[in-house]
């Protein structure tokens, strides 16, 4: 298995992921603003470049028009093309190539009167006769519509990605493409439709879904399409393997795989993400160790000392885990656990039923559950407010408490702000963070760990381009949309216009220009991740309603004393209900650990048990320091007496040696024999007797000692 890192781009990179390949226990890239030329956990050749870098979904204008996003003006479409509000909110460009530009910036600022009836908008908008139609409305496959192509293409886009640097590559791209005479491109004209700045792309999708339940043709013939709206909007995308079998050929297999609804390609994948997992690297070296985690072991057991060294110093505010924990970010991140962990998925990929009632489902869920009772996930991080759909993966608009980044959402901002060790994000947020000033500590990225070490995951997300099943020219529709996601493309954006927008072609993540641009770390995760799809492809326009229910539903679980055999249950009969499918509730649960009450504390309750646990350690540590004084004097004590018995005795011995030499000296003194005493000794001897010391001498003695 391998690992890499990550750049911050949108689907396409996850494809063409193909930069140097780590085993599975290489550490991640770290990347240290404070200290550019300090060594890496790994080597790559990230340069910092500013957000205004990213692709349409990060452009510059995007990052700050998110939060304060308006619908369009108007937002159904009439039965008249020439009053809908695509046509009078949307700008259209007539001019050549060369125009899109100045056409779609202009266009932003113009009111929603419709458009009149001589422009050329509202001309085109009946369906012209010569599109030859099957009996459900999709344009007949033409199979040399590379060669037979020609006249003009309309691209519908969001104002945020036409007015950004990637928007700003494609019109020159496409100014080059229709100047040459090769396959006739010269007979193309490719125009811009942009909507007004600050429009959300649920309106997008809206007025796209009303043109086509009304039939409406001749507004637009190519659309952007968000990697989860595909099976919403299936019934509205022509099938373009239809027009050519070898049209998904190239694509990275996990990221094609979501573009396929009912066995129809409905999309060509242009720009990847996925989720990745950042990581507070001065943190994680400071209290645990260099290497980031790989399990979920790794990440209990790495976050749970940091943690508790954190607390230590009353950092209330520190956090092991945080993440998009609410809406379409909850979901996506459930698609993730579940793929952790035996594979398993929310809806079988293969027989299209809902597969949440079993046990390893039940088994994963709950495990990460006990992240917010030990605190590892701060239980706020399910509390915060859903963003937008498909909005980019750094704005929010959304302000975090703890910080004063207002334009981040609040998992980023903590993150940011030094809050938190490790934050589950997108790829698309890496270039944002490398041009933050507010970044002030190194970090890294690897891939979203698993149960264990035997798969690395991450939740897919991007853009493609589909085509309009009701386009006035399909021919040179499906051409464009071609074009559009070749690998030419996608190599030119990285290499030569340096936008890290990740490519969706697979040998891209191996070519070494490529990944200089993205940065080795993020194309070794593309290359080795599995993606975690989203059932959007397979339950279709339901998916709305069903990524609503499963994010309230987890956020419940996660929240309450709500056991995880209740919340599958529940889920699934919620599930079943949406999708029309039977529930069999025959699962036999042996849920290890068992599923037992939850309370998730508040802040307040958390700080309590804080200062409680903060006061507990102080009374036992000066009770300790004090019994250790008490035993300290004690055997000074003990020592003290011990030299004096030493001492004492030392004199009673000393007395008593001195005693006896003292006697010793005086019965030498009174029994010292001169000669004539040896000669009376003599005769004594043979008289047969010794002398007899007497009782006087002994009290001679004493009275001399």
């Amino acid at each position: 298995m391998k690992l890499c890192f990550i750049s911050s781009a949108p689907l396409l990179l996850l494809a063409a992921i193909g930069c140097t390949a780590v085993p599975s226990k290489q550490a991640r890239q770290v990347n240290n603003p404070s200290q550019s030329n300090q060594p890496a956990v790994a080597q790559s050749s990230v340069v910092p470049s500013s957000a205004a870098s990213l692709g349409p979904s990060l452009a510059p204008a995007s990052l700050v028009s998110a939060a304060s996003a308006v619908p369009i003006t108007q937002t159904s479409l009439t039965a008249n093309p020439a009053a809908s509000s695509i046509n009078s909110a949307v700008s259209s460009s007539s001019a050549p190539v060369s125009g899109i530009l100045s056409t779609a910036t202009t266009t932003t600022k113009t009111t929603t009167a419709p458009v009149s009836s001589t422009s050329k908008t509202s001309s085109a908008a009946s369906q012209p006769s010569q599109v030859s139609r099957s009996a459900d409305g999709f344009p007949v496959p033409d199979l040399s519509y590379n060669l037979t192509a020609a006249g003009p293409v309309t691209i519908l886009m969001l104002n945020s990605q036409s007015s950004s640097p990637q928007g700003r590559f494609f019109v020159d791209k496409a100014a080059r493409l229709t100047s040459t005479t090769v396959n006739n491109n010269n007979k193309l004209r490719i125009d811009v439709k942009s909507f007004p700045e600050n429009t959300g792309y649920e309106a997008y999708l809206k007025q796209v879904r009303e043109a086509c339940d009304k039939k409406m043709g001749g507004l637009f013939d190519v659309v952007m399409l968000e990697a989860t709206v595909l099976g919403e909007l299936a019934d509205c995308l022509v099938d373009l393997s239809a027009w050519d079998p070898a049209m998904g050929s190239g694509f990275a297999k996990g990221v094609l795989q979501n573009s396929y609804v009912n066995k129809r390609l409905v999309s060509l994948p242009i720009e990847a993400d996925i989720g990745i997992l950042y990581f507070n690297a001065e943190v994680l070296g400071k209290y645990a160790s260099t290497n980031p985690p790989y399990s979920f072991d790794d990440i209990e057991a790495i976050a749970g000392t940091v943690l508790t060294a954190q607390r230590g110093v009353d950092n209330f505010a520190f956090s092991g885990y945080t993440s998009q924990l609410s809406g379409e970010d909850l979901t996506a991140q459930v698609a993730e656990w579940l793929l952790g962990y035996n594979r398993s998925q929310i809806v079988n990929n293969m027989t299209g039923l809902i597969s949440l009632e079993t046990n390893a489902v039940a088994q994963v869920l709950q495990r990460v559950s006990t992240w917010t009772t030990s605190n590892l996930i701060d239980p706020n991080d399910f509390l915060f407010e859903p963003t937008e759909p498909y909005s980019t993966a750094v704005t929010r608009g959304r302000k975090h408490p703890d910080s004063a980044l207002a334009d981040v959402d609040p998992p980023l901002a903590r993150f940011v702000a030094g809050n938190s060790l490790f934050m589950r994000h997108w790829a698309s947020t890496y270039s944002w963070l490398l041009g933050n000033d507010d970044v002030r500590f190194g970090w890294g990225i690897g891939p979203v760990v698993g149960w264990d070490h035997s798969v690395n995951v991450g939740a897919l997300g991007g853009w493609g381009v589909g085509v309009y099943k009701y386009s006035q020219n399909p021919t040179a529709a499906v051409k464009v949309a071609k074009w559009m996601a070749s690998r030419e493309m996608q190599y030119d954006a990285v290499v030569n216009a340096k936008l890290r927008i990740a490519p969706t072609r697979s040998d891209l993540y191996t070519d070494k220009k490529v990944c200089n641009v993205l940065g080795e770390d993020l194309c070794a995760i593309y290359a080795n991740v599995t993606p975690a799809v989203r059932p959007s492809s397979l339950v279709g326009r339901h998916y709305k309603n069903v990524t609503q229910i499963i994010s309230s539903g987890m956020n419940v679980f996660f929240t309450t004393p709500e056991t995880i055999v209740e919340a599958l249950t529940k889920l699934t009969i919620e599930l079943a209900r949406e999708l029309g499918q039977t529930v069999n509730n025959n699962t036999d649960w042996s849920v290890d650990p068992p599923a037992v009450g939850k309370k998730v504390p508040s802040h307040l309750q958390i700080q309590l048990m804080g200062l409680c646990a903060v006061i507990l350690i102080t009374c036992a540590t000066v009770y300790l320091l004090k019994r250790r004084q008490i035993d300290d004097g004690i055997q000074v004590a003990k020592d003290k007496l011990a030299v004096i018995a030493q001492t004492a005795k030392q004199e009673v011995i000393n007395k008593t040696v001195q005693r006896r030499a003292d006697l010793d000296f005086g019965a030498n003194e009174f029994t010292h024999l001169d000669d004539d005493d040896e000669d009376d000794l003599e005769r004594n001897d043979k008289r047969g007797g010794r002398p007899q010391y007497s009782i006087v001498k002994g009290a001679e003695k004493d009275e001399f000692i």
